[in-house]
């Protein structure tokens, strides 16, 4: 069975789900437990089925890549996961494969679409920004790309109040901690080292 190196993994029964900096909710509390999804679409061997990108999988399966590259890179291999069966309503947009945002990572793992991470193509939804596959809010949240194995998971958290608008929001305006500052367009991205 493939390992999940990402926080939106679709949990199966008794997984442990991470949560999501943005709204501090389970990330793929958005799945329903309903238990009829998340599990891996088998191959004819018993053990997941490969796919690449442009690759279909069966209509129930979507084509999962490791480390949400969509394909883009040879390192990032895919397999075929089960779509979930249900998903709520918890919104935390994320970038799909296809260029489309979606309301969280299970929304786009029910329309058969992986998400994002390495180049977020999506035109960000009003007041948001990019911020690896999901969107932090401009002007009130900084994004955190933490380096994980090959992925950078992503989190938002609150901007300091010595960064928040009027005020140039800038990567002068707090310490970086030893990470990797980004302040184009005037939001705030810091890529750090994490295990």
């Amino acid at each position: 069975m493939p390992t999940h190196p990402r926080a939106f993994a679709i949990p199966r029964a008794g997984a442990v789900v991470l949560f999501s900096g943005l709204l501090l909710v389970p990330l793929f509390a958005a799945c329903g437990d309903d238990g009829g999804g998340g599990g891996d679409a088998s191959g004819s061997a018993g053990g997941p089925q490969a796919c690449a990108k442009g690759a279909t999988c069966e209509a129930d399966s979507f084509c999962y890549f490791t480390y949400a590259t969509c394909g883009t890179t040879a390192s990032d291999k895919g397999y075929c996961e089960l779509r979930p069966a249900t998903c709520d309503s918890v919104f935390s947009p994320a970038c799909g494969c296809d260029g489309k945002v979606y309301d969280n990572p299970c929304k786009a793992a029910l329309a058969g679409v992986d998400v994002q991470q390495q180049d977020n193509t999506c035109t960000p939804p009003a007041g948001l920004f990019a911020c690896g596959y999901t969107f932090c809010k401009s002007g009130e949240q900084l994004c955190r790309l933490t380096q994980k194995g090959g992925f950078n998971e992503p989190s938002c958290a609150a901007l300091p109040e010595a960064c928040k608008p009027p005020a140039a929001t800038s990567c002068m305006c707090m310490s970086s901690s030893g990470c990797a500052c980004d302040d184009t367009g005037g939001n705030l991205t810091f890529t750090c080292s994490g295990g």
